[in-house]
């Protein structure tokens, strides 16, 4: 598609209220550098610099139609732990977003941790339960679903299998 013909389209989208329902979890990125190997095993040891957590799988989407203009609205389902906590306070954070994101008591928010030196990925590591819901959970999620389409022009479904 031409670039010009792509902006028209995406102008005309601006504004536009778009239901993103999916699996959200938080990304986090340890940024550090590798100098030696680990005297206890034969692993690179990684001195942590910095890290950086953002928005990711179906949040990171919400993310990106924001930054096209348009206005999502992510409905998914968090732990209660402190990644989900940071994860909310994140799409807070984010200008044209609204979250509806649904707590679940017995299962962590999905946080997946990239461990990075030198530019390379050197591992990511998953905290997640990818079972299904409990029925009370599942039907606090479709609720919101039902009451928010009456609100939207489009829907997207984005599924991470988490």
């Amino acid at each position: 598609m031409q670039p010009a013909r792509l902006r028209q389209i995406l102008d005309k989208a601006r504004g536009q209220r778009v239901l993103c329902i999916g699996d959200v979890m938080l990304d986090r990125f340890v940024y550090g550098v590798v100098s030696r190997i680990s005297p206890e095993a034969p692993v690179p040891v990684l001195r942590q610099t910095r890290a950086v957590s953002m928005p990711g799988g179906a949040a990171n989407v919400a993310r990106n139609l924001s930054s096209l203009g348009l206005l999502p609205v992510i409905i998914g389902s968090v732990g209660t732990d402190e990644a989900g906590a940071e994860l909310s306070a994140l799409l807070d954070q984010s200008s044209g977003i609204s979250a509806h994101l649904v707590p679940l008591k017995d299962r962590p928010t999905t946080l997946k941790t990239r461990l990075v030196a030198g530019g390379q990925q050197l591992l990511r590591l998953d905290a997640e339960d990818t079972g299904p819901p409990d029925a009370a959970s599942e039907r606090a999620v479709m609720t919101a679903i039902e009451e928010t389409l009456p609100s939207v022009s489009a829907v997207l479904v984005s599924d991470y299998a988490k």
